[in-house]
């Protein structure tokens, strides 16, 4: 047995957590920081305490807070005028995947120069010279201590892919609390997105001992308690098990990569306008039960790590499961999402494209696509 296993950052966890900002800037010898989150995080003013205590500590302090969903080239090129201009030392990202993403990429042409393109693929980046600080708002992406980063290339309808332990943030700052005031459709399609994280990391034919140790423990913590926060927002202990599960699922497939819901989610994200989360959401159950035909003993681990046994214990099952899971916490159907048949030709042309589907334990065709977009229109 031989096998590599990747945690890339130091990692805080707690309620609370976010506080220690300040510490860890000054730790990373920060002196001009520029924190960057979304309309949505600056609006909801999850930020300000944050930002009060940094402007009280470093003085020069600026703040972007115009990330938009799935971030492209345009943003990330502004967003790395905006750092130069002003001589930013220090990124702290607050928000969720979005944001951190943009600042990694940031972070990138900051310490190396070029364009982002230049990156694209995996240990392209060398070095990064401007340290990193990531809060993540939401439970789901795992972005805080992963080696990626995802920007959008429109001009190829493409997700571009960063990868390299460079490119990750060097702390994570990861507290339930900042989670509390997330809508509850977001919070559904978050949880959902750190669920599909954890079950393609089992499902990965570079899976180790130590992915499935974090990815099994993901996907038991994020189905048992989802539900719980969907209904209960106030709910901080099961926040902070999802909060950890995301967690879990994102050093999982950090070191075991994704599969086909990934690399169909990417295209409905760039075509479609679809939010990420909610992409894998939806296709999440019908690609089990497509790679449950390959790979049936893993999906039946799937099942034990979700409280199945017996009788109840077959690919079937858990597909019924996490289909069961979807509804109940209100997720739609691809119809429903306001996605067409006469999409799904340039969807599945674009999955075929994509890099995680080196990891999925089944080969794919243009039809196998066609067959799950079609499945989970119903």
């Amino acid at each position: 047995m031989s096998f590599v296993f990747e945690v890339p950052n130091k990692v805080v966890f707690g309620c609370g957590v976010s506080e220690q900002v300040v510490e860890w800037g000054e730790r990373l010898n920060g002196r001009s920081v520029m924190v960057v989150c979304d309309p949505g995080v600056k609006a909801a003013g999850i930020a300000d305490p944050l930002l009060q205590k940094l402007i009280t500590a470093f003085g020069a302090v600026c703040c972007f807070h115009e990330v938009t969903p799935d971030p492209d080239i345009a943003l990330v090129n502004r967003m790395t005028e905006f750092a130069k201009a002003k001589k930013t030392d220090l990124l702290i990202a607050i928000g969720g995947g979005s944001a951190i993403d943009a600042t990694k990429a940031v972070r990138v042409l900051l310490s190396e120069g070029g364009t982002i393109t230049d990156y694209e693929g995996m240990d392209k980046i060398t070095k990064t010279t401007v340290p990193m600080i990531a809060i993540p708002t939401t439970s789901g992406t795992g972005s805080e201590v992963t080696s990626f980063s995802i920007v959008s290339d429109h001009a190829r309808k493409r997700k571009m892919v960063l990868a390299g332990r460079a490119i990750a943030a060097d702390v994570a700052l990861v507290d339930p609390l900042l989670t509390l005031s997330m809508p509850q459709s977001v919070t559904a399609s978050t949880g959902m997105d750190a669920m599909t994280h954890a079950i393609e990391a089992a499902l990965s034919t570079i899976a180790t001992p130590l992915t499935d140790l974090n990815a099994y423990k993901a996907i038991a913590l994020i189905y048992q308690y989802l539900p719980k926060v969907v209904r209960s927002p106030e709910d901080i202990e099961a926040r902070s098990q999802v909060m950890l599960g995301s967690l879990l699922a994102g050093i999982a497939f950090n070191s075991a990569i994704l599969g086909l819901a990934h690399a169909i989610a990417h295209p409905l994200g760039v075509v479609c306008g679809l939010p990420h989360g909610l992409a894998n959401a939806i296709v999440l159950p019908e690609v089990v039960a497509f790679n449950g035909r390959a790979v049936p003993e893993k999906v039946i681990a799937i099942g034990r790590a979700i409280g199945l046994a017996g009788d109840q214990l077959s690919v079937d099952t858990v597909v019924d499961a996490l289909t069961h899971l979807n509804r109940e916490i209100g997720i739609p159907s691809l119809s429903q999402a306001g996605i067409t048949e006469e999409q799904f030709d340039e969807i599945a042309e674009l999955t075929l494209l994509e890099v995680s589907l080196f990891t999925n334990p089944a080969p794919v065709t243009l039809h196998d696509v066609k067959a799950v977009l079609t499945a989970v229109s119903q």
